[in-house]
């Protein structure tokens, strides 16, 4: 094959992918490479995509719409693949030697990250918190509703399910526990309430004043 020619997409030999994965040189190469693959040195391949070599960083932006669709394709395919070949047992092994597997530090501090990066970004575009919420419990009780249409007796199943592994002396026992914790808290909690109804109080004297002037002075 010619440097110059590529292999054509086609039913019949599939993709240029499936044409080198074919090739026991190129399996055994990729699992050299990724038995002996260094997992501390993915954060490094960050920080030289970034700062070495700006053009590079910019063109993976430029590209950063299309990996993505890219990726959630391919993801997607590998869910659809895993359900429809793969028995439940296997999946779960696999998903068990994953977690023994994994570095959660990592992890950890992406979260953190990630968490700060988001409110920076949620605080940069203005956008409105408490409508996004509000939308959001909105498309989850239009979600449930339609699976309910669709199905009237899944969720009373799911629900009774539910009820019926929970074990009702445990979940006294929490119930108790965490309100005699509550209790516990004695002269703050009943500062607290004070104030609450303090306020209140205040409040409805101060709109009963305003209301009884305006109607002494029509």
């Amino acid at each position: 094959m010619n440097g110059g020619e590529s292999i054509p997409l086609t039913q019949e030999n599939g993709s240029v992918i499936k044409e080198i994965l074919d090739t026991p040189f190129v399996k055994e190469m990729l699992w050299n490479f990724l038995v002996d693959i260094n997992p501390k040195n993915g954060a490094k391949l960050v920080r030289d995509l970034i700062w070495e070599d700006v053009g590079v960083m910019l063109s993976l932006v430029d590209g950063l719409p299309a990996i993505i669709n890219y990726l959630t394709g391919a993801l997607s395919e590998l869910v659809v693949q895993a359900e429809e070949k793969f028995p439940p047992a296997m999946l779960l092994a696999v998903i068990q030697g994953l977690k023994e597997q994994l570095d959660s530090e990592p992890l950890k501090q992406a979260g953190v990250a990630g968490m700060r990066l988001a409110q920076s970004l949620i605080k940069e575009s203005g956008t409105d918190m408490p409508a996004a919420a509000g939308k959001s419990i909105t498309a989850l009780a239009r979600s449930i509703n339609s699976m309910h249409a669709q199905d009237p007796a899944r969720i009373p199943a799911v629900v009774a399910t539910v009820m019926a592994n929970i074990d009702s002396q445990e979940l006294s026992r929490m119930t108790g526990t965490i309100l005699n914790a509550v209790l516990d808290q004695r002269p703050p909690l009943i500062s607290w309430a004070a104030r609450v109804v303090g306020g209140r109080v205040r409040e409805r004297v101060m709109a009963w004043k305003k209301r009884r002037h305006y109607e002494r002075h029509v």
